[in-house]
């Protein structure tokens, strides 16, 4: 098994976005990079994560989005390209794991019709309530909501009572339940060559969230769950001897290997 790490370009928003109240003595903005991972499994291409919509900043994001975190991507970046400079189409990916649906996660999921979709029971029926009722809370977006209901995609839903979910061997979906968003979701990648990692996405944005003490992310819709699900993740992983790949850590996402580089086996 092979893990290709794609940048899909970055986000700049306030720093206080990352760590709740960091920014209280003056306003600061940050860099933070928005990571997709590959997996080429010999039973199958997975892909955990979709990125942003190509089309958000030209046209689909609402105009606030845009201000509060606008994204930077030149063409190439944007992940249909990136899979095409692999050799991959949409159609080549048989499963697709989400973490959750926020729009920088879950922007190019539509793409993807023949792949089973992996994501949070309670996830899933936020982001449709919200359609629902036309009312839209940070980072889900009307678009890409939109956009895989006609998709019409092969949902497979994660419910509670899951806590792990073995996807195909070596690779383990983690269910973190509320905290980031309504249903968080990770997963563990167990490498013979190399050590394990453990993919929590936005769980935790930084090595610093982690703490200890752990620290609030500025958007956090279950404060206890988020302290929970921090705490669960490290000793989750000291367990199964696997490295933290954080969210939008910017300076660890600059030290790993990137698609265009190589990948970890």
């Amino acid at each position: 098994m092979k893990m290709h790490i794609i940048s899909c370009g970055k986000l700049w928003l306030e720093k206080s976005a990352l760590l709740a109240g960091e920014a209280a003595d003056g306003y600061e903005r940050v860099y933070i990079p928005v990571p997709v991972f590959l997996f080429d499994h010999p039973e199958g291409l997975v892909l955990f994560d979709t990125a942003c919509d190509p089309e958000g900043m030209s046209k689909n994001w609402p105009e606030m989005n845009k201000q509060v975190s606008p994204l930077f991507a030149g063409a190439h970046e944007h992940l249909p390209a990136q899979l095409r400079q692999l050799g991959i189409s949409p159609d080549d990916i048989k499963y697709v794991v989400m973490s959750h649906l926020h729009t920088d996660h879950a922007g190019c999921l539509k793409l993807f019709k023949k792949a089973e979709v992996f994501v949070s029971e309670l996830e899933l029926m936020e982001a449709l309530k919200q359609l629902a009722l036309r009312v839209y809370k940070p980072a889900y977006i009307e678009s890409d909501i939109r956009g895989w209901l006609g998709a019409e995609l092969n949902w497979r839903l994660i419910v509670p009572g899951i806590k792990e979910y073995s996807l195909l061997p070596g690779l383990t979906i983690v269910n973190f339940g509320s905290g980031h968003t309504y249903g968080m979701m990770g997963l563990l990648a167990e490498f013979r060559k190399s050590c394990s990692f453990l993919l929590v996405a936005d769980a935790l944005y930084t090595k610093e969230n982690l703490g200890p003490p752990v620290m609030l992310a500025g958007l956090v819709h279950d404060e206890q769950g988020y302290i929970r699900t921090a705490n669960f993740i490290r000793e989750y992983a000291a367990a199964h001897n696997a490295t933290i790949l954080f969210g939008h850590d910017a300076a660890q996402f600059d030290s790993l290997i990137k698609s265009d580089e190589g990948y970890y086996e």
